[in-house]
């Protein structure tokens, strides 16, 4: 499920700019980690209130993909989506847009531990729907 609401929007700050003129790779890094940790954040604060179990949301692969150059004040915005969600991981998708392109993509493995650090069933903890609406939640609160 996709949402076109975005977790987080801004525009490219003159500091941001390198020396070709374009943002510089350190802040689409910068935003991704933005939105991620607000994921997680709220998937945390989910666990919380739903079990008794010491369990962590724990990032088992990341990958950045480039695209295309943001330019000095254009206009991004990060859009999450959910890819598939497995017997005991989830992978999500953000991308950094443009009114004109997709600047950069991230491909987010996430998995739940317990305190013996032991994969969960994501089944036992979150269903899909919940990870759906708590997506939901983050980008319609994240703008």
């Amino acid at each position: 499920m996709s949402w076109n609401s975005s977790i987080l929007k801004g525009s490219v700050q003159d500091g941001w700019i390198d020396s070709n003129g374009h943002m510089n790779i350190v802040y689409y890094i910068h935003i991704l980690d933005q939105g991620t940790t607000l994921l997680v954040s709220r998937l945390k604060e989910s666990l919380r209130e739903s079990k008794d179990r010491n369990l962590r949301v724990v990032i088992r692969k990341l990958s950045i993909h480039f695209r295309k150059e943001l330019k000095r004040g254009e206009q991004w915005w990060l859009r999450m989506e959910i890819q598939n969600v497995l017997r005991d991981r989830a992978h999500l998708r953000m991308q950094i847009l443009s009114t004109e392109s997709i600047h950069a993509v991230t491909n987010i493995e996430i998995v739940f531990i317990d305190e013996l650090g032991s994969h969960l069933v994501i089944g036992d903890v979150l269903t899909k729907q919940h990870i759906d609406e708590l997506i939901f939640e983050t980008c319609v609160e994240g703008v």
